[in-house]
């Protein structure tokens, strides 16, 4: 077996140790910066038949007021059962040690067979890979968000459609739902590509994920939870009476920041446009222009994701772990872009590293809370062009490898 070069080893080096720092952490803290006790909480309510999103418990007169750490749907409490049964601090260790080997297989699935030339990469540009990724998905690493796995199961499905696995690819993207409902954005651009391969599979999945947990627990008991949890997010999404810093890191907070609050109408107008401007483009790729399979899905990966940050519902400072994947990848293949547009990606990386680390300290968190959203929006036009420009100037293989490799 080759020795990894020295780069690999350092980038490793790296994960190794933040990865274990993160766990001891847990393990003799594990009340303090997480979330996972609340998965933990959700599994203990589910099989004692209580309420895990809390709307039980509220004042009477049925205020919602920045309730709630969980959010996800009864399915995903019925699956944190086993974690209900273990100590808090194994539990939380447990929890973690899954998420970060699923993002690291994962990933790496995805840069080996997914991005173009990701089987020829240097060994300088893996490491960069890891490494860029590696800070992004630090936050949420930390304190055992659900959006590890949730960003492993994003790729994970565009890497069984990359091999065409449709029933793996399903059930990727339906987990992905489950746990956030960010996933279906790449569902959905994935059937619109290959709708006679995946629409199907996909509302299957949906379907047996949402009726599952009534076979779980009382049905009476499954539909109130389902109330719930609707509620819920429809409660919290609306933030535009909050403070700046507290507020949804996402178009909306760039508009209110300009003085041009938008409506929810008008924002929903800019969610459904900015989604189908994609998927047009996405499907001008797959039957117009005939992209490889690869660099289509690449594309489909870094505008999804990009779309997520930027337009989705409920972004907040650690959903920008859903750029990492892209943004690597990006970086990494940077020589094949003009001079400005590397600038533009360093630029990205640089102050979303800078907004994470202002989290350290008290109060950072509202320091640079617009450079987020800005930073996304950039990123997803810089792959907009990418994708066109990468069209007309001849650089995407031609139609016959396309029907070739497809």
């Amino acid at each position: 077996m080759p020795v990894p070069k020295p780069y690999v080893r350092w980038a490793a080096a790296a994960w190794i140790v933040c990865s274990a720092v993160i766990l001891v952490r847990a393990y003799l803290m594990p009340d303090r910066q997480t979330v996972y006790t609340a998965y933990a909480m959700a599994g203990r309510e589910w099989l004692a038949g209580g309420d895990p999103y809390e709307l039980e418990r509220i004042a009477p007169d049925g205020e919602v007021v920045m309730i709630a750490r969980y959010r996800y749907a009864p399915l995903a409490s019925a699956l944190f059962v086993p974690f209900g049964f273990i100590p808090d601090n194994l539990g939380g260790v447990v929890w973690r040690v899954l998420s970060f080997a699923a993002l690291a297989a994962a990933f790496y699935l995805f840069v080996r067979f997914v991005v173009p030339g990701g089987d020829r990469w240097t060994a300088l540009s893996w490491a960069t890979l890891w490494l860029v990724l590696l800070p992004m998905s630090l936050p949420s690493m930390n304190n055992g968000q659900a959006n590890v796995l949730m960003t492993a199961l994003m790729l994970g499905a565009v890497a069984a459609a990359r091999f065409e696995r449709w029933n793996l690819a399903a059930l990727c993207v339906a987990g992905g739902f489950f746990l956030k409902l960010y996933p279906l954005a790449i569902g959905l651009l994935l059937a619109a590509i290959y709708p006679r391969q995946l629409l199907w599979r996909l509302t299957f999945a949906l379907g047996v994920g949402v009726a599952l947990p009534f076979a779980l627990q009382q049905p009476d008991y499954v539909w109130r939870q389902y109330e719930n949890w609707v509620f819920l997010l429809s409660s919290d999404y609306d933030r535009s009476h909050l403070p700046l810093h507290e507020g949804y890191r996402d178009i909306k907070l760039l508009a209110r920041w300009a003085g041009l609050p938008l409506s929810d109408s008008v924002q929903l107008c800019l969610q459904l446009g900015s989604a189908a401007m994609i998927a047009a483009l996405c499907l001008a790729g797959r039957w117009l222009w005939r992209w490889p399979r690869q660099h289509l899905l690449t594309t489909l990966v870094a505008l999804g994701c990009g779309w997520i940050a930027v337009f989705g519902p409920a972004t907040e400072s650690c959903t920008f772990i859903v750029l990492g994947p892209a943004l690597a990848s990006a970086l990494a293949d940077a020589n094949e872009r003009p001079k400005w547009r590397r600038w533009l990606l360093f630029g990205v990386l640089g102050v979303l590293l800078l907004t994470f680390a202002s989290a350290w300290f008290r109060g950072g968190r509202n320091w640079f809370y617009l450079l987020q959203p800005l930073a996304a929006l950039l990123f997803l036009c810089e792959g907009m062009i990418h994708a066109v420009r990468q069209t007309k100037n001849g650089n995407v293989q031609s139609r016959a490898v396309f029907a070739q490799a497809a």
